[in-house]
């Protein structure tokens, strides 16, 4: 049996998201620290922590997304012993509360368990149902339905054993995901679309062939649709029907990509992170056809610079991002639109300090910036070391 002792607050960031889960105009930083969860809201002044929240268990997954209807966004939790969760904010500030909307234990006792634990967690994009890579063979789905406060899993049997990645495809009349697996001679693509109804895949729209190191698939919003394949040399664009986009970028081969973070809502840009800590920026090239349907042309791939080596990316508004990194320092980075003196597109929050405010710990840091300033403020329950 598991035992957590909190004899000393969890520091490491395991897992981040950002969106509006406070209220629908509050920018959110969510931070995952092993069996804590970490609120923070961004505001002119910088980031502002307002609330921290332990969690019965050691948090696997987090991903946040905003229901049909809904003014503000929802955050999907999963433990390590498949413990699922939905969680809401109610209330403002003194009276802020973290409730459970639902909640479920989405463990199969007779399926065989990923041997890599590389456990994959994806959310259809009109929230119909999320999606499930816990069981070799199976993919499980959990349909969201607004008045039921338990969350009922099913397993969807796959012929594909060796799955790479998945993710939602936008667009869809019903949810649709699209594969990246390996079979006996190639890596390949493969979409299936899901019955809600009948539990089982019911329709296979399209599938290619791709790189053999494909490893990343990333679903591309409306009204553009359509995927992203990104490999250890190529980068593809994927429609809906038979088009598609590739380049070769030289860099690519040198690191694997291991991130990704939506920079826009129309998901033209997208930051890109390597596990030889290097960030890039794709943007997808749009062109207007005479009917005035528009299609993506061509692929921009750049270096923007170097941070620490990401686990994951946010994004914010006015070119803030937080890197989190489990093989160095976590960072909050600015990016500019000009290159500084050494050629690097994106600058590090490097100034801090510690400050007692009535017995809570504060990391105040400022961004040195001929571009820009940034004042931050990182609430933390212990001391920890930092430079000056």
């Amino acid at each position: 049996m598991a035992h957590v002792v909190t004899v000393h607050q969890p520091t490491a960031v395991t897992a981040c998201v950002s969106g509006n889960f406070t209220s629908s105009t509050d920018s959110n930083l969510i931070l995952a620290k092993d069996t804590k969860l970490e609120i923070y809201l961004l505001t002119p002044e910088g980031l502002r922590p307002l609330k921290g929240i332990e969690i019965h268990g050691e948090i696997s997954v987090i991903k946040i997304f905003r229901p049909l209807h809904e003014k503000k966004d929802l955050l999907f939790l999963l433990t390590t012993t498949y413990d699922a969760m939905i969680l809401e904010c109610s209330g403002v500030g003194e009276d802020m509360e973290i409730i459970k909307k639902a909640t479920g234990n989405v463990a199969d006792s007779i399926s065989q368990p990923l041997e890599n634990a590389d456990i994959k967690a994806v959310i259809d994009p009109e929230a119909r149902v999320i999606g499930l890579r816990l069981y070799d063979g199976f993919f499980t789905i959990i349909p969201l339905e607004k008045a039921n406060p338990e969350l009922k899993a099913s397993s969807i049997r796959m012929d594909e054993q060796l799955v790479i990645n998945v993710d939602f495809l936008h667009g869809c009349a019903n949810p649709t995901v699209v594969i990246i697996h390996q079979d006996i001679d190639d890596r390949r693509v493969k979409t299936h679309e899901i019955s809600l109804r009948d539990k089982k895949f019911v329709k296979e729209l399209w599938k290619e062939s791709v790189e053999r190191e494909t490893r990343m698939v990333i679903g591309v919003p409306s009204p553009t649709c359509g995927a992203i394949f990104i490999g250890q040399e190529s980068i593809l664009y994927h429609d809906h029907g038979p088009s598609w986009v590739a380049i070769v970028p030289p860099i690519l081969k040198y690191s694997p990509i291991t991130c990704y973070a939506k920079i826009d809502a129309q998901g033209l840009r997208y930051l890109l992170g390597d596990m030889a800590g290097n960030l890039f920026i794709l943007c997808l090239e749009q062109e207007r056809k005479p009917d005035g349907t528009t299609v993506i042309k061509d692929l921009k791939f750049e270096f923007l610079g170097e941070v620490s080596i990401p686990e994951c990316i946010t994004y914010f508004d006015n070119d803030v991002v937080f890197v989190e990194s489990r093989l160095g320092d976590s960072q909050l980075i600015k990016l500019l639109t000009k290159p500084d003196q050494y050629g690097s597109y994106c600058v590090e929050i490097v100034d801090k300090a510690v400050v007692d405010l009535e017995g809570e710990m504060y990391y105040v840091v400022e961004l040195q910036s001929a571009v820009s300033a940034v004042l931050l403020l990182l609430c933390f329950s212990a001391w920890n070391i930092v430079n000056v």
